[in-house]
């Protein structure tokens, strides 16, 4: 479940020639992340600095939802650039980004957003990252930042990221900070295809990551007539011991939880998605009746099944 924190709202800023990609892996996570907590946890404004649409670099318009300000209010700021980075920066917009700092929020430069950052003077002293094409031009223009080449940099509350796909990383290590593991596994299982049981299982030198994954696509695999952890081991020929301090270093969690996750998500996709009847539905994830899959289910999202089939298909 999602930690005890107020919602969080977002003003995402576009410029002309911004990233579609990065964009839709900016706001994408978040709307599925609102999905699996049954409750808009996040929300977010899309801003341009006149409040006139812009193209992106496929020629897409947006029509943003309004202009930034002084006056635009939200925890976090992502300021979304790629092409025509060194034209975007103004006085007013370093003026504006500045006030959100100083006013406690959080500013995020994505993929060229980092460039705006520095020009505002937020990175001066600090590390940085920026979309790799940019890094050794951005390292000799800004000679006070420490230019990092990684995904993603965190220093206080200078967040930022190289790429569109940085982006959807650095996006589920937020839903991990504001909402727990479960919701960030549910949400990149949304995006991201499984592993298949038919992938070979090479268990000498497996890494945690690589046991993990593998040891998920199992459990896909065997939801009807869930594995206890010793047979899950097996079939990796790994200690169970092994396998659980793995899960908890990624997940902070234990297998048997995150295996209860995966079949109450399957609960909750063939509530949403199909007319199947609540006991087919408890025998398909695993569950020995309809009242033992409801009980889980409530437990786990604060609702029952039958309400969200009634507000699915309302």
């Amino acid at each position: 479940m999602q930690n005890k924190t107020s919602k969080i709202h977002a003003n995402v800023v576009l410029f002309e020639g911004f990233s579609n990609l990065c964009l839709a892996n900016t706001i994408e996570p978040l709307r599925a992340a609102n999905n699996v907590l049954g409750t808009s946890f996040f929300s977010w404004d899309i801003l341009t600095l006149s409040g006139n649409s812009v193209s992106s670099s496929s020629k897409t318009t947006i029509m943003p939802d309004g202009r930034l300000s002084l006056d635009s209010v939200g925890r976090r700021m992502f300021l979304i650039s790629s092409y025509g980075y060194d034209d975007h920066y103004s006085q007013r917009l370093g003026k504006i980004i500045r006030r959100h700092v100083f006013d406690g929020g959080t500013v995020f430069g994505l993929d060229t957003g980092a460039w705006l950052m520095a020009e505002a003077g937020l990175l001066n002293g600090k590390s940085a990252t920026i979309h790799w094409d940019v890094l050794s031009r951005f390292e000799e223009r800004f000679l006070s930042v420490s230019v990092e080449n990684r995904p993603f940099v965190h220093d206080e509350k200078m967040r930022t990221c190289g790429g569109a796909m940085a982006a959807f990383d650095l996006m589920l290590y937020l839903i991990a900070q504001d909402c727990g593991a479960q919701v960030r596994f549910d949400v990149e299982s949304l995006f991201k295809r499984p592993l298949s049981l038919r992938v070979d299982v090479e268990s000498e030198g497996l890494s945690g990551l690589a046991l993990t994954r593998k040891a998920i696509a199992i459990m896909r695999d065997n939801l009807e007539q869930p594995l206890k952890v010793t047979e899950l081991a097996a079939q990796l020929d790994v200690h169970p011991k092994f396998l659980e301090r793995a899960f908890k270093s990624e997940f902070s969690m234990p297998s048997g939880q995150l295996y209860k996750r995966l079949r109450l998500n399957s609960v909750r996709d063939l509530v949403e998605n199909t007319d199947a009847n609540f006991s087919d539905i408890a025998v398909r994830s695993g569950y020995k009746s309809a009242s033992a899959m409801t009980r889980a289910f409530s437990s786990e999202f604060g609702y029952t099944p039958r309400q969200l089939r009634k507000k699915s298909f309302s």
